[in-house]
C-alpha cells in the first residue's frame, strides 16, 4: 500500500540521486591515456588498420579502419588502469567514408576472474563541421570490480571504412555510488 510516507522516502532518494549525480559531475576529469592516431605504434589490430596522413582531425593524420564484413576491431588496450571508484570514459572522432555506414565505439573490459563486460556507444555522437563526428563510451567502474584490460575498439554492424582520430581514455572520479534500484528494494522490505 502506497503511503504518505513511502511517496516521501522515494522523493527523498530521488533528491539524494540527483544531489550525488550533481556531486560526481563536478569532479575532474582525469585523462589515463592519449593514443596518437599519426602511425601504427600501439596499435593492436594492424591487419585491418593503416595509417592516413590526408584525413585527419588534428592535422596529423588518422587510422583508416576497414572491413569487409560486420565485426569489432581492436584499436588499443590499456592492461591494468589504475581507476579506483571512477566513471570510464572513451572518446574518439569517427568519420565515415559513407554517412549509411553503421559503426560506433565500444569500450571492452576483460576482468580475469569473470567474463567480458562490453560499453557501447552509437554513431550519432556530436557531428563536427569538418565531418568527423565525436564520439564517447562510458562506464562506471568500482573500487571492488577493477579491469585487467580495456580495449578500445569500432564495431561495423556491415562492411566499409571509417578513420578514427584523437582516441582518449579518461577517468571521472566518483564520490558516492547508491544504485537506485537497491535503495528502493531495501525501503519495499522494512515496510
Amino acid at each position: 500500500m502506497i503511503t504518505q510516507k513511502t511517496i516521501s522516502q522515494s522523493l527523498a532518494l530521488v533528491v539524494m540521486a540527483s544531489i550525488f549525480a550533481t556531486q560526481a559531475c563536478l569532479a575532474s576529469e582525469e585523462i589515463l591515456n592519449e593514443f596518437p592516431c599519426n602511425g601504427l605504434e600501439n596499435v593492436v589490430d594492424k591487419d585491418n588498420i593503416e595509417f592516413d596522413k590526408n584525413q585527419s582531425a588534428d592535422g596529423k593524420g588518422s587510422l583508416r579502419v576497414t572491413v569487409k564484413k560486420p565485426c569489432s576491431i581492436t584499436l588499443f588496450e590499456v592492461s591494468k588502469p589504475d581507476i579506483g571508484q571512477a566513471r570510464l570514459i572513451y572518446r574518439a572522432k569517427l568519420r565515415p567514408a559513407d554517412p549509411k555506414i553503421k559503426t560506433k565505439i565500444i569500450m571492452s573490459l576483460s576482468y580475469s576472474k569473470t567474463n567480458e563486460i562490453i560499453s557501447g556507444s552509437t554513431r550519432a555522437g556530436k557531428k563536427l563541421a569538418s565531418g568527423w563526428i565525436s564520439c564517447s563510451s562510458r562506464r562506471l567502474i568500482t573500487k571492488r570490480a577493477q579491469p585487467d584490460v580495456v580495449a578500445l575498439k569500432v564495431k561495423f554492424d556491415e562492411p566499409g571504412t571509417v578513420w578514427v582520430d584523437e582516441v582518449t581514455l579518461s577517468k571521472l572520479k566518483v564520490r558516492f555510488f547508491i544504485p537506485i534500484h537497491i535503495a528502493q528494494t531495501r525501503q519495499l522490505k522494512s515496510e
